[in-house]
């Protein structure tokens, strides 16, 4: 894991509670999104999540009874909001095991990302629960929407589902002749905007009862 973030940040840090591992979270956001120039955010569609809102969206999910749950978290800059599933994950009594799969590739974010989820995975450790997590350095639309069409085809692909999904997908329009909207559309997706190819894809990658929740 990367180890090149410069961690005097968190000189007063308290001992990891729940709210301090989204605290945690939000101050790599901030560091991380000081490093971005204007145009990169206008290019990528980044409006990164405030630690208010992660921790209000991971409140929505409703307690699992599965011993391991598979979260999906494309886009998923820094991680913040995979922390603030954690902290509410921790809280539930019959769960044993995550398994974070997280796509970002913005090599900024990237970066913060494998310290935060460094982080993440000591403290809940401590709550004994295995935590695992995969940095997926891939475009989630492209590797989507293969994964996607390749599930419903003559040959059919046999594709990871996911039980929960927490998200801020790219606001942004996308042209007819982009090659994102030309991988949506091989996935059975019609749209105009990012957002709504994100979240269809996502869906799409669901178990059966899966939960997302968006912004």
């Amino acid at each position: 894991m990367s180890s090149t973030v410069n961690t005097t940040v968190f000189k007063n840090k308290r001992n990891l509670d729940t709210e301090s591992l989204i605290y945690c979270a939000d101050r790599f956001r901030r560091i991380a999104n000081s490093c971005l120039c204007a145009e990169k955010k206008d290019s990528f569609g980044q409006y990164m999540t405030p630690a208010s809102v992660c921790e209000f969206m991971a409140s929505l999910f409703p307690e699992s009874n599965e011993k391991e749950l598979l979260l999906l978290d494309p886009g998923s800059g820094v991680g913040s909001l995979t922390s603030a599933f954690l902290s509410v994950v921790e809280k539930w009594k019959k769960v044993k095991k995550v398994k974070s799969f997280n796509y970002e590739i913005d090599p900024t974010m990237i970066k913060y990302l494998k310290q935060n989820m460094l982080i993440s995975s000591g403290r809940m450790v401590e709550k004994s629960i295995d935590f695992e997590y995969e940095v997926l350095e891939k475009d989630f639309i492209e590797e989507a929407s293969k994964d996607v069409s390749e599930s419903d085809g003559l040959w059919r692909k046999q594709v990871r589902r996911y039980t929960h999904c927490i998200m801020n997908p790219p606001y942004k329009k996308i042209l007819s002749s982009s090659r994102h909207r030309k991988l949506l559309k091989l996935a059975g997706i019609e749209t105009v905007n990012l957002y709504s190819g994100f979240v269809s894809l996502a869906i799409a990658l669901l178990k059966k009862n899966g939960i997302l929740v968006a912004i």
